[in-house]
């Protein structure tokens, strides 16, 4: 019996890692159908329901996200990745103190993550409060100053501030990051559709 279980959890995290890997190559469908097949192996594996709140969120499946981030959490309540992913959820159904809530206590678990910050910043620049996220920003920024993403979100942020200068140089150093992302070409091209003619923006 201990064995057969020791073979379920290695296959569970063998097919986690495929899943990443196909996230990482756009294939979704995919990534969703290993996750899932992790979470049946292994209904303990925390990482394995979070992947799969993330997919189907991302997938815009929202109930079922929430039913699956609503697992893990129940399994391991104060894990950083939990309460990061559950604020994203939260700040999608416009519950911004609740989603707050879950990023700062992400972010008391572990101080190092960037994304509770980001998702800080969100909740800041839906209350009108410029100042605290771009603070959030920034230190999102500075812990994971690789991630394309941030850069993407601060881009927008500052589109949405019309420094329309600044906005450009934040985009151009995302794609240096990851040229592949298609979010830097569209917001160039809102940058350009609201400074320059028509063509250059299409």
């Amino acid at each position: 019996e201990k064995l057969a279980k020791a073979a379920s959890l290695e296959g569970a995290d063998a097919l986690l890692v495929q899943s990443y890997a196909c996230q990482a190559s756009f294939d979704l469908e995919r990534a969703l159908d290993l996750t899932q097949r992790a979470v049946h192996l292994d209904e303990w594996n925390v990482l394995a329901w979070v992947n799969l709140a993330r997919l189907l969120f991302g997938m815009d499946r929202p109930e079922e996200a929430w039913n699956a981030i609503d697992k893990a959490e129940r399994l391991a309540p104060e894990d950083a990745e939990v309460q990061n992913l559950k604020g994203f959820l939260l700040l999608a159904q416009r519950k911004t103190d609740l989603a707050a809530a879950a990023f700062r206590k992400a972010i008391g678990v572990n101080p190092s993550l960037g994304e509770p910050h980001l998702g800080l910043a969100l909740v800041s620049m839906r209350q009108g409060d410029t100042g605290t996220a771009s603070e959030e920003m920034s230190a999102a920024i500075l812990l994971e100053p690789q991630r394309s993403l941030f850069l993407s979100y601060w881009a927008k942020m500052l589109y949405q501030l019309k420094r329309f200068d600044q906005t450009l140089d934040v985009l151009d150093m995302a794609a240096r990051i990851y040229p592949r992302a298609p979010n830097h070409h569209l917001y160039k091209g809102l940058v350009h559709a609201a400074l320059n003619p028509p063509d250059e923006a299409v």
